[in-house]
């Protein structure tokens, strides 16, 4: 069996599809960095809710039953 050759793309072809990638390039470059803004921000935010955490007495390591609380369950 023979092999038919392959068609080589033209010049245009070829300019078409370097637009293309360009144009692709240029949008992952405003996904990645809108990812990292919000990976600044929700490291941010974790942080926050970590220090809040850590202050809040009511999650100290001490369990329920020695903090005198009663059970309020639903």
């Amino acid at each position: 069996m023979s092999k038919t050759p392959e068609r080589r793309p033209s010049y245009d072809e070829l300019a078409a599809l370097v637009v293309r990638q360009m144009a692709t390039i240029e949008a992952q470059r405003e996904t990645i960095a809108w990812l990292e803004a919000t990976v600044e921000r929700l490291t941010a935010r974790v942080a926050e809710l970590e220090r809040r955490q850590s202050r809040n007495s009511g999650n100290s390591s001490r369990g329920r039953q020695s903090r005198g609380r009663t059970d309020h369950r639903l």
